[in-house]
């Protein structure tokens, strides 16, 4: 949860925006950052750091690129 949270914040993104990146909904990613994990699968925890680590890498590497 911290990871996402950092990604989240690294990338300055929104609530809604980090959704978007991470195929949510901002409800949900709002209880993720506070904490409500007992909502989340373990399953879906991993697809969300998956997706958003991703972005976060994609988009740090084509910054560091540029």
């Amino acid at each position: 949860m911290q990871q996402i949270a950092a990604i989240i914040k690294a990338n300055d993104w929104t609530q809604a925006s980090a959704a978007t990146h991470c195929g949510l909904t901002q409800p949900r990613v709002n209880d993720l950052l506070r904490g409500r994990l007992s909502r989340f699968s373990l399953d879906a925890l991993v697809n969300i750091v998956f997706l958003s680590a991703q972005n976060f890498q994609l988009c740090h590497s084509f910054l560091s690129y540029y």
